[in-house]
């Protein structure tokens, strides 16, 4: 498999992650965020410029779902 559908599978894998388990889990009054950490991750390996249009994505995704748009 090449790169980007594995990178693609990948941040989806995460965002899913994040939104139907870790959004559910407190502690003290606040949730794990495995999205950021991925941006950082991925923002370190790949650059600035590839990190934050996958942030820009995946934080519309998170927005949408959420319901939080620009909050």
């Amino acid at each position: 498999m090449s790169r980007f559908p594995r990178l693609i599978l990948t941040a989806t894998g995460v965002f899913l992650l994040q939104w139907l388990v870790l959004g559910r889990l407190r502690i003290y009054g606040t949730y794990p965020d495995a999205v950021m950490l991925f941006l950082v991750w991925y923002a370190l390996r790949g650059g600035r410029q590839r990190g934050s249009l996958m942030g820009f994505g995946l934080g519309t995704a998170m927005d949408a779902v959420y319901g939080t748009w620009g909050i």
